[in-house]
């Protein structure tokens, strides 16, 4: 199963971390943060590239800012750069999925997560997020066994099903 890390503004993961998280799950590495404002979305399918581009990153961004980062294993779709996360909802969301979603169409080529970011979470228009009432109807029906992080504009996250995460 894949592997979501939130990292908290200046709390930097050691490099052995960030390989043995790659080597456990090598089919890409990809993270999200703030940068004026804005979300910016680096994803690569090698593992030096993303460390490199990671630290330089970090070194600028890491101690105002959270990090989304995430390494892949191939569940569902082919094993490509579309399918890294994170991936963008809107301009001012962007998110990282850990499990299995449910009840969307099966693609041979995109993750579940991309359908689920197509056919789901692109179609509101406005912040569900704080939607509890649609967050508990969407986990019952697509992610009751999925952790996801979401991370705005504003350096903000959510996390959903949290409790089923492990903290470290």
């Amino acid at each position: 199963m894949c592997l979501i890390i939130l990292q908290a503004p200046s709390n930097k993961i050691p490099s052995e971390r960030l390989e043995t998280s790659y080597k456990n799950n090598p089919d890409g590495a990809g993270y999200g943060f703030v940068k004026d404002g804005k979300l910016k979305i680096k994803r690569f399918m090698k593992y030096e590239p993303f460390l490199e581009s990671y630290l330089e990153d970090y070194s600028k961004y890491g101690k105002e800012n959270y990090f989304l980062i995430h390494f892949r294993i191939t569940t569902h779709g082919e094993t490509t750069l579309k399918n890294v996360h994170p991936f963008r909802v809107n301009s001012q969301l962007i998110f990282a999925h850990n499990g299995t979603i449910k009840n969307v169409p099966d693609d041979s080529k995109l993750s579940d997560t991309v359908v689920f970011n197509r056919t789901v979470l692109q179609r509101y228009n406005h912040d569900f997020l704080s939607d509890g009432k649609l967050l508990k109807k969407w986990n019952r029906k697509y992610t009751s066994s999925s952790r996801l992080v979401f991370l705005n504009t504003k350096n903000e996250f959510k996390i959903i099903n949290e409790k089923d995460g492990l903290w470290n």
